[in-house]
């Protein structure tokens, strides 16, 4: 974490680039971070494994598959939006 110092020296700088060049902080105000880039292929991945689960419980007439899936498949999906609204 940072000091109260930083911080305001952060916010300076945040506040000077805005007034020098916009179009740059709209920019890098834009930017995915790498630790989150990965979500959605992972989420993306999962659903349809999560799916193909299920439909196999349908199919083998397996109950515990198909609430096993549907429960992976819900994280997945929360996953999915949490990116979404995080790249809004």
């Amino acid at each position: 974490m940072m000091n109260r110092e930083e911080e305001r020296r952060l916010s300076e700088i945040e506040r000077q680039l805005c007034l020098e060049d916009p179009q740059l902080a709209e920019q890098l105000a834009h930017l995915s971070s790498p630790r989150r880039r990965w979500r959605r292929p992972v989420a993306i991945a999962m659903a349809f494994l999560c799916l193909l689960c299920v439909l196999t419980g349908i199919a083998a007439g397996s109950g515990a598959l198909v609430l096993f899936g549907l429960a992976i498949l819900s994280v997945a999906v929360w996953l999915f939006l949490c990116t979404r609204r995080s790249a809004a």
